[in-house]
């Protein structure tokens, strides 16, 4: 981080401040210009209390057969299910016949006729049966509660008191920010670019237990660390100009199947003609996987990088896992090698290309024969978890040392121990199936302590 960016941030925040302040301003001005009339039916609900006892004088008045309407409060009228009007307030000017469709809705033209006034119209039912209309003319402001500025100042208070609680908050965040946060990065900063230069003594001290204490003290540990990651680097950087040591490793895998198939062919295994003709096929196939390798392999060592052509199509799990089985099982048979495997192979759809994900499980599998002890015991695993299958080796063999796990899958790298030994191979094995799994979309880790075996995993994401 440049030193500008601190400088970049505090602006962010500045703008960010004002940013929230003024959509919350417009938020409440928009509220109060846009805030709701009363509801319909709200109307509706308080004028049939008000009417309530008066309607149920007109219905007597019906029941009985008189027409005896008196004057109320409100300004009403009563009609007949002809139209013809039984009672009209004097205040109305109502004439003594009304279409019912048109009087008895409330629309525009009524709202300016009968300004501050609702129109509310009740059925007048006698014995289950509809006799006629009681339209009832209600003051507008009898219906309402309060005024409607009022109503607006009460509902908007709470969001104006959080306006000036947000902005007090995050005047606050702002001081924190930059006195916890910018500032510590600052020096980091600062220490970081004198350690690009090759300055290791600009030491970082915050004195505080929050996230930036612990990034201050990660960043002192990395310090102390770096000399020796850099010799380890130095010498990764060497090991990789063993190219024609990578191909050698890389091809031997399949040839090793290809012993294992000939040597099986040999000794009988395989008796009947059809026997004979599934090795021969799968010979055919390691050739042709070889063949695709040396190709792949050359370009690689010509450009230093890993160019492994990926080749994708759709396959079904489960049989695709039992004839990989089939074939790490009959190789390590011809090793004496015990092999274990979970009968519960999952079911599904993957999209892989099948020769490079069983290049990536046969080097695992060579590489625990490798770093092998005693009575070696390989078993193999493989289960569906949140979309993705598993695949999982595992071996008991002499682990990985702590200061070797982080770079196992770094390409050319082999542990200091494992350089002194009579173990072959230059290294390149983990790195092509960390090249192979993630090319498909999934992800290859490990588990091993030193002489207790190692597990490895790796992920492919399901269609």
């Amino acid at each position: 981080m440049r030193h500008s960016d601190n400088k970049s941030i505090a602006k962010l925040i500045n703008i960010f401040i004002i940013a929230i302040i003024t959509l919350e301003v417009l938020a409440i001005a928009l509220t109060f210009t846009f805030y709701p009339n009363e509801d319909e039916s709200l109307y509706y609900n308080k004028t049939r209390l008000i009417c309530a006892q008066k309607i149920q004088k007109v219905e007597e008045s019906f029941a009985s057969g008189q027409s005896n309407f008196t004057t109320w409060k409100y300004p009403y009228v009563v009609l007949n299910n002809k139209g013809e009007v039984l009672y009209a307030s004097g205040s109305l000017n109502i004439g003594k016949s009304q279409s019912l469709e048109s009087f008895l809705q409330f629309d525009n033209s009524s709202a300016i006729k009968y300004k501050g006034y609702i129109k509310s119209s009740f059925p007048i039912v006698i014995n289950g049966e509809n006799k006629g209309f009681f339209v009832a003319f209600i003051k507008h402001t009898d219906l309402e509660e309060n005024s409607l500025f009022k109503r607006k100042l009460i509902t908007l208070t709470p969001e104006v008191i959080m306006l000036v609680i947000l902005s007090l908050l995050l005047l606050c965040f702002k001081i924190f920010v930059s006195k916890k946060v910018l500032k510590p990065i600052k020096k980091i900063t600062q220490s970081s670019n004198d350690i690009i230069e090759g300055k290791f003594d600009n030491y970082v001290t915050y004195n505080s237990e929050d996230e930036v204490g612990d990034l201050s003290y990660a960043f002192e540990l990395m310090r102390d660390e770096l000399g020796d990651h850099i010799k380890k680097e130095e010498n990764i950087k060497k090991s990789e100009k063993e190219v024609i040591a990578a191909i050698s490793h890389d091809i031997k895998t399949p040839l090793s199947s290809i012993k294992a198939y000939v040597e099986a062919i040999r000794d009988g295994m395989a008796e009947t003609l059809e026997e004979k003709e599934e090795y021969t096929s799968i010979i055919l196939k390691k050739i042709d996987t070889l063949n695709s390798l040396v190709s792949d392999l050359l370009e690689q060592s010509k450009a230093d990088l890993e160019v492994l052509t990926i080749r994708k199509k759709e396959v079904s799990i489960k049989p695709f896992l039992q004839k990989l089985i089939e074939e790490i099982d009959l190789e390590l048979k011809s090793k004496n090698i015990e092999f274990i495997w979970d009968k519960g192979i999952p079911e599904g759809i993957i999209n892989v290309d099948n020769i490079r994900i069983y290049q990536a499980v046969f080097n695992l599998i060579s590489n625990s024969m490798k770093y092998g002890k005693g009575n070696l015991t390989i078993s193999f695993k493989s289960y569906i978890e949140n979309r993705y299958l598993f695949i999982c080796i595992e071996d008991n063999g002499i682990g990985i040392s702590p200061e070797d796990m982080p770079y196992i899958f770094n390409k050319f790298y082999r542990g200091d121990k494992s350089r002194n030994s009579r173990i072959q191979g230059s290294g390149l094995g983990l790195s092509t199936c960390k090249y192979i799994v993630e090319k498909h979309g999934g992800e290859i880790y490990c588990k091993s302590l030193k002489d207790n075996g190692s597990t490895f995993y790796f992920t492919i994401p399901l269609e």
